[in-house]
């Protein structure tokens, strides 16, 4: 009986860990999209758009550098835990 309980208490952990994995993955691609849009906004078109969208572009690098290392991150405890070795 015991048995049979860490058995399921591991396939959860596991479940969570892979979780963590995509969710990290997901949060990787949307912000390397926006950084990518923020950058072409920022630099890229920067003297068709107004002040006021330059000013958030520049806004929008930043945090969306800053979510990409928060993906990371959640990536990098999902993968740690299920015995990855590369990152």
């Amino acid at each position: 009986m015991i048995l049979a309980a860490d058995n399921q208490l591991d396939s959860e952990l596991i479940a969570r860990y892979q979780r963590c994995i995509f969710i990290g993955n997901s949060v990787m691609i949307v912000t390397s999209l926006l950084l990518f849009t923020a950058l072409m906004a920022s630099f890229g078109f920067g003297e068709y758009l107004s002040i006021k969208i330059q000013i958030m572009a520049h806004l929008m690098t930043i945090f969306s550098a800053a979510g990409f290392k928060v993906g990371y991150v959640v990536r990098c405890v999902g993968a740690f835990n299920l015995g990855h070795k590369a990152f």
